[in-house]
C-alpha cells in the first residue's frame, strides 16, 4: 500500500469486526491522523478527508434518490454510541469529534500558508536557433546565478517552464568573440588558463530586474550568465 493511501488498511481493520464498531472506528481515525503530522503521509491524509467527503456525498446522494431521509452510516447498537453532544450521526461527525483531528487541521493549514509565501521556484529555457533548449532551474526563495557556456553566434530565445518567452534576439560575433567585441584590447594571457573576461558585451534586465542576463565574449565562443535578483 503506497503512502498516499495509508488509510485504507486501517479503515478496513476497523470494519471488518464485530460490535464495538466506533470504538474501533476511533481508533482507527486516532491513528490515521498521527500517521497524517508526518511529512510523507501529507498528501495521502488529505486523500483520506476526500474520501470521507466522497462516502459522505454517495451516503446522501443514495438517499435521496431513493426517497429515503439519510440516516445514520453507522447502523445497528454502535449507532447508538453516544459522543458528549449526542448519537454519532455519521463518520464525518465521528471523525470531527477527536480533538486530534482539529490540531492536525491547525498545524497543516499553518504549514500550508508557509508554503504560499514562499517565492515558486524559477526555470528557465535557453534555445538556440530552435534548437533543444538548455534547461536553466534558478531554484527559489533566494537570488542565484546560473553561468551557461560555449555560446556561439545564432538566435537565441528565453522562455518560461509554461512556455512564456520573455525574451528573444540575435548574439552575434560583436557579443560573442573577443576579437570582436573589444578589438583594441588584446585577450588576457589570463583568459587561456579560464579567467574569463568579466566586462559584459550585453546586459538584459527582464521581469522587471528579477532576471538580468549578461553577455561574456571568449576566444572561440562566448557565455552568458542568468540571474535571479531578490528584491
Amino acid at each position: 500500500m503506497t503512502d498516499d493511501l495509508y488509510f485504507i488498511p486501517l479503515l478496513f481493520a476497523a470494519l471488518a469486526g464485530g460490535p464495538g464498531l466506533v470504538k474501533r472506528l476511533r481508533s482507527a481515525f486516532r491513528q490515521i491522523i498521527e500517521l497524517g503530522k508526518e511529512p510523507r503521509f501529507h498528501r495521502g491524509y488529505a486523500q483520506f478527508l476526500v474520501f470521507m467527503t466522497v462516502v459522505e456525498t454517495c451516503h446522501r446522494r443514495d438517499s435521496d434518490e431513493s426517497g429515503e431521509s439519510a440516516g445514520p452510516l453507522i447502523d445497528g447498537q454502535d449507532s447508538h454510541d453516544m459522543l458528549h453532544s449526542g448519537p454519532v450521526p455519521d463518520l464525518t461527525a465521528l471523525l470531527a469529534e477527536l480533538p486530534e483531528f482539529d490540531e492536525l487541521q491547525e498545524a497543516l493549514d499553518e504549514e500550508l500558508a508557509e508554503t504560499s509565501r514562499e517565492k515558486p521556484p524559477v526555470e528557465l529555457l535557453l534555445s538556440r536557433n530552435s534548437a533543444p533548449p538548455l534547461l536553466i532551474d534558478l531554484g527559489c526563495g533566494e537570488s542565484r546565478k546560473i553561468e551557461v557556456p560555449h555560446l556561439l553566434p545564432g538566435r537565441y530565445d528565453l522562455s518560461l517552464a509554461t512556455g512564456m518567452v520573455i525574451w528573444e534576439d540575435e548574439l552575434t560575433k560583436h557579443d560573442l568573440f573577443w576579437a570582436y567585441a573589444l578589438p583594441d584590447e588584446p585577450l588576457r594571457l589570463a583568459a587561456d588558463t579560464g579567467d574569463l573576461p568579466e566586462r559584459p558585451t550585453r546586459r538584459i534586465e527582464l521581469l522587471d530586474g528579477e532576471i538580468v542576463l549578461a553577455v561574456f565574449p571568449g576566444r572561440e565562443h562566448g557565455r552568458m550568465e542568468v540571474e535571479r535578483c531578490m528584491r
